[in-house]
């Protein structure tokens, strides 16, 4: 019995140890269609980029849009859908937010979440 468990912790931490080492193939498949695609795959690093830089934008026409308080309003972006959520103080900035997000380019999909702040909060 003791030494089905030794030998499992020996399993994972080589297993753990491993994983960093894992890479994928460099050069696609002669029949893969990528290489001739001219499309570079995306990196993890460089999509987060594009991530931060999509909600840094969306902010900003979130901010110069006219009667739009946009302070409670958090935005997530993901692969050009952007996400709004927070709160607003009154239904039709609602929409203004929405508008506004969509109109950003790079601006594929808006998921508005915002919701109108009950008084006193």
């Amino acid at each position: 019995m003791k030494f089905h468990r030794i030998a499992a912790v020996f399993i994972t931490v080589a297993a753990v140890f491993a994983v960093p080492f894992a890479r994928a193939q460099d050069t696609p498949a002669s029949g893969d269609g990528a290489a001739t695609s001219g499309m570079a795959p995306t990196s993890k690093k460089q999509m987060r980029s594009d991530n931060r830089m999509l909600s840094k934008a969306v902010r900003k026409s979130l901010t110069k849009t006219k009667g739009l308080v946009s302070a409670d309003i958090v935005v997530l972006s993901r692969n050009g859908k952007v996400t709004l959520d927070g709160t607003v103080r009154d239904d039709s900035q609602i929409k203004l937010a929405g508008d506004a997000a969509a109109a950003t380019p790079g601006v594929k999909q808006v998921d508005n979440r915002i919701t109108v702040a009950e008084p006193g909060n």
